[in-house]
């Protein structure tokens, strides 16, 4: 361990999602060579994560009113400070762009690493005045302040460039993932009431239920193709669109069930819920579906592929076809649906003919042979191993404490 570089990393909170895992490896990671802090903004609804070294809660609540955020907010900076100061921090690393605002402000002499998670200009809950700002004022002059910012894609690098402007010198470091470990839970026996689920084809998607997953269109579009009577959907995950997701299968007359409560035969819409292992219930499904409206990356795209399934995924801003397909361009036009390199391509669905395209073409493209994809998979998975995303970190912080970071800037 290198006991003269401490390492601070702040992240808002440890709930469920792709920033709060990445946040924890990264911290477990990083703690086998430096001494690591971890700070969160509170530890209201944390997960259970493994982090390397202390977790130190600032115990600030959010709050509902402009004022009492606006409040809030300069007691985090204000609090985050002293802790640095405390721990005679060398680089702090933020996850999340409330969490970003605040380790700029509250620096200390130390180096910034700002790691950006996903796209700001597509992002659609950056909308109002406030997100004007947030556009113009807030992301350039904040993110230009860092010593090196960290994107998951070429996608997101090329966006803080030129729609925002910055010139700090920005890393492209993929998501990296135990493949060891993905493979030994995918081969869990399901119980039988699980192995009751997969009696017919099972197309499978999982993540964080928000409106930027898209799952709303993934349950429209599964109502409205002919073959899903052939099929079932399996939709594993939690959040703030979980009862709003309920309601719509109801509205539409689907045949559903929520796991977290009963099992019930012959349902078209199965949700799982959160869960530990995912990985034994991709293994058993048919193909994978990816419908978000935008990505920093795509975390459930890989973690399926380790498993071994064919990918169908919504050609969005910007991790698919970054993944999918090799020597890739993010501004080139394509005919859907795209045979990629690893998996299927189709349009994005931030529009009604992207979404009429999905459901009338959803049943052709399944009934083709995607068998050659699952072998594909495999193989463009472990491009992503989490080795390779620990030694781009480690030399991102060396650079840093030898004041290099010029020559990383990738």
């Amino acid at each position: 361990m290198n006991n003269e570089t401490s390492i601070l990393l702040i992240i808002p909170n440890l709930d469920f999602g792709g920033a709060q895992e990445s946040f924890s490896k990264l911290s477990t990671s990083l703690s086998k060579r430096y001494k690591i802090i971890n700070v969160v903004f509170n530890a209201n609804g944390m997960a259970n994560y493994n982090l390397g070294g202390d977790l130190i809660s600032l115990s600030i609540p959010q709050s509902r009113t402009w004022i009492g955020k606006l409040f809030r907010f300069f007691q985090r900076v204000k609090k985050l400070k002293k802790i640095k100061n405390e721990f005679n921090i060398s680089i702090s690393i933020s996850f999340l762009e409330g969490a970003d605002y605040v380790n700029v402000l509250s620096r200390s002499g130390e180096k910034l690493i700002l790691s950006v998670r996903g796209s700001k200009r597509f992002d659609q809950n950056i909308k109002g005045i406030v997100g004007f700002c947030r556009h113009k004022i807030f992301i350039p002059y904040f993110y230009n302040r860092a010593d090196l910012i960290v994107t998951l894609s070429q996608g997101v690098q090329g966006e803080l460039r030129t729609f925002y402007g910055i010139r700090r010198s920005i890393l492209v470091l993929y998501n990296g993932f135990n493949m060891k470990g993905i493979n030994s839970k995918s081969k869990e026996q399901l119980s039988e009431i699980e192995h009751n689920i997969f009696t017919s084809p099972v197309i499978i998607s999982h993540g964080r239920f928000a409106i930027e997953k898209g799952f709303n269109y993934l349950i429209e579009i599964f109502s409205h193709f002919e073959g899903h009577n052939d099929y079932r959907l399996l939709l594993i995950g939690d959040g703030s669109e979980r009862e709003s997701l309920v309601a719509q299968c109801k509205k539409m007359k689907m045949d559903y069930c929520d796991l977290s409560v009963r099992f019930e035969p012959n349902c078209k819409i199965y949700f799982l819920g959160y869960t530990q292992n995912p990985f034994k219930y991709l293994a058993n499904a048919y193909c994978f579906v990816s419908t978000s409206l935008h990505e920093g990356f795509g975390n459930s795209i890989v973690e399926a592929m380790a498993c071994g399934l064919p990918i169908l995924a919504a050609d969005s801003p910007y991790g698919a076809r970054e993944i999918l397909v090799k020597d890739f361009d993010h501004h080139g036009e394509i005919t859907y649906p795209y045979f990629g390199d690893f998996g299927l391509l189709l349009p994005d669905l931030n529009n009604m003919e992207g979404r009429k395209f999905w459901s009338n073409n959803l049943e052709k493209i399944l009934s083709k042979n995607l068998d050659k994809y699952r072998k594909l998979s495999i193989r463009r998975a472990t491009d992503f191993d989490e080795l390779i995303n620990f030694e781009g970190w480690i030399s991102a912080v060396e650079a840093l404490t030898k004041k290099n970071v010029e020559n990383i800037d990738s």
